[in-house]
């Protein structure tokens, strides 16, 4: 059998986090089964302790990865436009119907922010810097102290919507919950204060 190389490692691990990260956004933290994710790319459970020392360790990188990805998205539409624009641009993706039953490659924080009050300080604090840095990506370019505080309430906001659209799914209320708190936030002015 051909020794794996280090490149091919590091790959395995990579494919294990992203694969983790979508269960974790799917299903929360305690719904991240290592036997999925180790099918998931072609692994046995046995390997994962080749990868990470502990099943806390894989979920600190998948939510930590997720988190990224989003932050990114939302930097990304912030460099590419003017901030109304671009608060408008994220409010109307963020509470769309899409978003809402994307559930695996949407936003992490509608799965993970009622699990994670409940874990670890240790966690809560990992979780609270990657949250930092997603209020930091809507926050930029605006008065610091105004812009932090908008970008918070349009987060805490979207965030709130997703969660009860989502339990309401498959109802006329979930789509009014979206509708009414997108024109709300669009209507006012939560951009972040230039």
């Amino acid at each position: 059998m051909p020794r794996t190389t280090q490149a091919d490692f590091k790959l395995t691990q990579q494919k294990i986090v992203k694969a983790a990260a979508v269960q974790l956004r799917k299903h929360g933290v305690r719904g991240v089964s290592l036997a999925k994710v180790m099918r998931e790319v072609g692994q046995t459970v046995g390997g994962y302790y080749n990868h990470f020392p502990s099943r806390q360790a894989l979920v600190l990188e998948a939510f930590g990865l997720a988190m990224d990805e989003q932050t990114r998205r939302w930097q990304h539409a912030c460099e590419k436009t003017d901030r109304e624009t671009a608060t408008r641009e994220i409010v109307a993706e963020y509470l769309s119907p899409r978003h809402r039953d994307s559930f695996g490659n949407g936003c992490p924080l509608p799965a993970l922010a009622a699990d994670i009050g409940r874990e670890n300080l240790e966690v809560r604090k990992i979780f609270a810097a990657r949250l930092d840095e997603m209020l930091q990506a809507l926050a930029a370019r605006g008065n610091s102290t105004r812009a932090r505080q908008q970008a918070t309430a349009l987060i805490a906001s979207m965030l709130g919507a997703v969660v009860l659209a989502r339990a309401c799914a498959g109802t006329e209320l979930s789509a009014e919950i979206l509708e009414h708190v997108r024109e709300e936030l669009q209507a006012g002015d939560q951009s972040p204060a230039a």
